[in-house]
């Protein structure tokens, strides 16, 4: 007696969205050598305090566009961004 063959059974998985919105790290290993940067944009405010604690792998870069009052040697040592600004980088 022949059986007659059944088809293959499919499982699908229920996809069920979700509003609610999650932060998500993404940490790549194409370039570990490189240094994990944070950099801080600051025009018409000040730092009150940069405080890195346990986290000396991280790089905190400032560009600080608040130029005026700054020394001679400060003002030669001034970078341009693509807009023709020009702001003093401060490095932790």
């Amino acid at each position: 007696m022949k059986t007659k063959p059944t088809k293959p059974t499919k499982i699908t998985k229920k996809v069920i969205p979700t509003n609610k919105t999650k932060p998500i790290v993404i940490q790549s290993e194409i370039t570990p050598k490189k240094t994990p940067t944070i950099t801080i944009n600051i025009l018409g405010g000040c730092i009150q305090d940069v405080v890195k604690e346990k986290c000396n792998e991280v790089q905190v870069i400032v560009h600080d566009y608040d130029i005026q009052g700054l020394d001679e040697d400060a003002m030669n040592s001034l970078c341009t961004d693509q807009y023709g600004e020009q702001y003093q980088v401060i490095t932790f």
